[in-house]
C-alpha cells in the first residue's frame, strides 16, 4: 500500500482492488465521522468499491433520533452482512478501529476464503 500526503494527514491509497477483495478503513485516532467521510470519497473513486459496511451508519439508519440505543444491534447486523458478502465473494469495505478478536477472526476467515485484504489506516 502506498501512502499519499493530503494536507496535514496521511491516507492509504491503492489501485483498484481485485474481484475478491476487502478494504478495511481503520484508525483509533480518527473519529468515526472522519473515517466515514474518507471512505465515501476514497472507495468509489480510488478502489471502485461501492459496498461499505459501517456499524455507526447502520445504527443511524435503524434509529435516526437515537442511534446509541441500537449500537449493539447494528454491530450484530454488520457482522451478518459482512459474512454474507464474504460467502457471495463480493468486494466490500469495512470501517472499524479493528479492536477486539471478532474482527481479527473475521479478517483471517476472509483471507482463507481467497480475499485480498487492503488496510487503509488514517493518521491524523
Amino acid at each position: 500500500m502506498e501512502l499519499a500526503k493530503q494536507g496535514d494527514r496521511e491516507c492509504g491509497r491503492s489501485l483498484q482492488c481485485p474481484p475478491t477483495s476487502q478494504s478495511s478503513i481503520s484508525s483509533p485516532a480518527a473519529t468515526g465521522r472522519v473515517r466515514t467521510t474518507f471512505a465515501k470519497e476514497f472507495l468509489p473513486h480510488e478502489v471502485k468499491c461501492l459496498r461499505f459496511y459501517n456499524a455507526d451508519e447502520l445504527a443511524r439508519g435503524l434509529s435516526p433520533l437515537d442511534p446509541a440505543a441500537v449500537d449493539f444491534k447494528a454491530g450484530r447486523l454488520l457482522l451478518v452482512e459482512v459474512r454474507d458478502a464474504i460467502k457471495r465473494k463480493e468486494i466490500f469495505a469495512l470501517e472499524s478501529t479493528l479492536s477486539g478478536q471478532t474482527y481479527s477472526r473475521l479478517l483471517e476467515d476472509t483471507k482463507h476464503r481467497g480475499f485480498r485484504i487492503y488496510l487503509h489506516y488514517l493518521l491524523l
